[in-house]
């Protein structure tokens, strides 16, 4: 069994699954790395030109707020979690502001971390016929050098 298993998690259906199938998939007394990784400016630059023209009502600050609130009840969910008791599950929350893509901050936490495996979820919708991974998971496929699953 794998010792050290990367989830990615947002909070999203696929990602909660995600973590689900890493605590299946670790060992007795192995640990699961839930890793909230959160591109909050880059939301928030989509957000304020598609929806108001470049004059969103929020600023990034009340944004970087509203994820440090939903990092701490997604870590108390996360670590709620039934699971076999000798299984660790740590968390951490990585905001990627300056660092790069959100896929490629994992990716080196990842290998910081010594991960053996890294899990996340699919996209939530297929933009197109066939498009299953979205550019996260998508990132992963081509540039990870952990073996990784996408997890339905």
């Amino acid at each position: 069994m794998i010792k050290r298993i990367v989830a990615a998690v947002d909070g999203a259906h696929a990602s909660m699954a995600a973590f689900k199938d890493a605590l299946g998939l670790v060992d007795p007394e192995g640990t699961v790395l839930a890793v909230i990784v959160e591109d909050f400016e880059s939301f928030y630059h989509h957000y304020a030109v598609a929806i108001y023209g470049g004059n969103a009502e929020q600023d990034v600050q009340k944004f970087g707020q509203q994820w440090a609130v939903d990092v701490d009840r997604l870590q108390a969910e996360l670590l709620a979690y039934p699971r076999s008791p000798k299984i660790t599950v740590q968390c951490t929350a990585l905001e990627t502001a300056a660092q790069g893509r959100p896929a490629l901050v994992l990716y080196h936490w990842a290998l910081a971390a010594h991960a053996k495996l890294i899990l996340v979820g699919h996209r939530r919708e297929p933009m197109r016929p066939g498009d299953y991974l979205g550019s996260f998971p998508r990132w992963l496929v081509h540039h990870n050098v952990v073996p990784m699953m996408v997890v339905p």
